[in-house]
């Protein structure tokens, strides 16, 4: 196993992007990096917030890499009777 990056308030996919360049340029072999749910649409699940609009692309570019994307979901369901969702 290799070693995972995870972070809370990293609130842009740019941050995440620096970090795994950080870790690439000291030479530690990063294999997965976790999201908390900031990288959601006000925390909602299967959504992707105004920060992390090309995050399939960067997954994707991560791939390419022998990397991984770990999203954190939340278990709750919200009771919002003005919410479409």
């Amino acid at each position: 196993m290799g070693f995972h990056a995870s972070g809370n308030g990293w609130h842009h996919l740019d941050k995440v992007k620096d970090i795994v360049s950080d870790y690439a340029a000291h030479g530690v072999p990063l294999e997965s990096v976790w999201l908390d749910g900031n990288y959601m649409e006000d925390f909602k699940d299967f959504s992707l917030g105004k920060n992390f609009t090309d995050l399939k692309v960067y997954t994707n570019e991560l791939h390419g890499n022998g990397q991984k994307v770990v999203v954190q979901l939340y278990g709750g369901l919200g009771n919002d009777p003005e919410s479409p969702n």
